[in-house]
């Protein structure tokens, strides 16, 4: 048995050939696989985050493995091309260049893991029915397909663990309702329906990821599920209240976002273990209050998109390393001093409407500054001018283009500052405060924080450029001579 630290370098070739069991990972090892041939006995190979490459035919070469673990390594190849692992019983390829249908995994009879996660694997889970042992399986991101019900008729009852996270996987839950010994479930990305009762018989569930699904019911459905550390249903149909976070205590991560969830945050002082809850784009209402949160182990709060009202607790004794995203909010009053005080990286926004509603109305920016421009040029040029620049453009004369560029200067000019200013007004106009306070400027910490930070910029970017280019185009229109031509550029 060798198990190599990190960041201990060597190669393939130089192991014993008594080594039967090799665990290498986040290390500098390297070589080729097929520099295992001399160890036909080995049983376990377990390599991840190093510099080996190879092919899965290399692994052909040592016929007694068991336990083959590859991850994010530069290895390809076909997963016919280990047939010959007949008694490998946990295959795990997670992040390789491994591609392949399922049907070529019949060929290992004793299977009990499978990991093939972020790889070109393709085919029908239906294929999965042929393993009477199947305990773990991890398809995510990959390019399977095909239906729970096809899934669930003969997968072993006994499965702890199902992911086929992002793939083409269609069903309902109601489907899975008889794998009650699952402890982890993730469906998310996938044209998923059913409602979350069809989750009672599974108390064991450890883990639940059903993101971006079809899935409905109301969030107290899940209250049988009281071992449940990682609750993760975003953008789905989920209604009812949080009062059910209470009653699960092992919580550390809940990520409900961009449902239909609505009264106020209860009391969850006591989940000593939740470092992570994203509540933001619901309905949620009340207030904020300091028994709502667990201070000493929070590490993100997002809360933007409600309507949380009532003012700052003062008493909330949040660690300065949190990161707090609440804008889109109505709270009021002075900033407490656990906001106050906080890392300027870690600026916490409570704009009344906040940036992301701000920036609604700021795509008339962008058609401000040529209308300006247009329009204060068209004064200053007579319609014949004007003819005479678009159809007679061989008979202008030098003088005659500098005081046409000499007003489309000008005139870009005082549209920049135009829409400049307008932008800043309809800011202020929005209530665009903090916590009652005008905000007085913009930082990279706004961007940072804002919840539409790409948005955020093109604001800030469009504005400062108008502004820019007004200076610009007076301060070059003033250095430019005066041209005489019968009418005042």
């Amino acid at each position: 048995y060798v198990a190599l630290n990190p960041n201990m370098t060597g190669s393939l070739g130089e192991l014993s050939r008594s080594v039967l069991d090799l665990r290498a990972t986040s290390t500098q090892l390297a070589g080729n696989l097929s520099l295992l041939r001399t160890h036909p006995k080995m049983t376990s190979l377990m390599l991840g985050h190093t510099n080996v490459t190879g092919s899965l035919s290399d692994l052909s070469l040592v016929p007694a493995l068991r336990l083959v673990f590859l991850s994010d390594l530069a290895v390809d190849g076909d997963l016919r091309d280990v047939v010959g692992l007949r008694d490998v019983d946990a295959l795990v390829l997670d992040g390789t260049l491994v591609t392949g249908d399922l049907e070529q995994l019949t060929r290992f009879p004793s299977l009990k893991v499978l990991f093939l996660p972020n790889t070109r694997t393709e085919g029908d889970v239906a294929v999965l029915n042929q393993f009477n042992g199947l305990l773990y399986v991890d398809l995510s991101r990959t390019q399977v397909g095909g239906s729970l019900q096809d899934l669930a008729q003969g997968v072993h009852r006994f499965m702890v663990g199902l992911h086929l996270h992002q793939t083409a996987v269609i069903g309902n839950l109601e489907h899975l309702s008889g794998l009650v010994r699952l402890q982890s479930l993730a469906l998310g990305g996938n044209d998923i329906q059913g409602n979350l009762s069809a989750l009672d018989g599974m108390g064991g569930l450890r883990s639940l990821v059903l993101s971006d699904t079809a899935v409905r019911g109301r969030l107290e459905e899940i209250a049988e599920l009281r071992g449940l550390e990682r609750l993760i249903v975003y953008s789905s149909w989920l209604t009812g209240d949080l009062e059910v976070l209470t009653r699960l205590p092992m919580l550390h991560s809940v990520v409900l976002h961009d449902n239909l969830l609505s009264g106020p945050i209860p009391p969850l002082y006591h989940l000593t273990n939740l470092t992570n809850l994203a509540l933001h784009d619901n309905h949620l209402t009340g207030c904020l209050e300091e028994s709502s949160l667990p201070a000493a182990s929070l590490q993100t709060l997002v809360l933007h998109g409600n309507h949380i009202s009532c003012q700052l607790p003062a008493g909330l004794d949040v660690s300065p390393r949190t990161q707090l995203l609440l804008p889109g909010n109505l709270f009021e009053g002075p900033l407490p001093e656990w906001v106050s005080m906080r890392d300027p990286t870690l600026y916490i926004n409570t704009t009344q409407h906040g940036l992301s509603d701000a920036v609604r109305g700021s795509g008339a920016i962008w058609v401000l500054i040529p209308v300006c421009a247009l329009v204060l040029a068209a004064r200053r040029l007579a319609p014949a001018d004007i003819v005479e620049i678009v159809w007679v453009r061989e008979q202008q004369d030098a003088e005659e283009w500098m005081r046409v560029g000499l007003v489309v200067l000008r005139a870009l000019g005082v549209g920049s500052v135009l829409a400049g200013g307008l932008a800043q007004i309809y800011y202020s106009a929005s209530g665009f405060f903090e916590c009652g306070r005008p905000m007085s400027k913009f930082t990279v910490a706004d961007i940072i924080s804002s919840p539409k930070s790409d948005w955020s910029a093109a604001v800030l970017i469009t504005t400062g450029s108008g502004l820019g280019a007004g200076v610009l185009a007076w301060f070059a229109s003033s250095r430019m001579p005066t041209v005489q031509t019968g009418q005042d550029a």
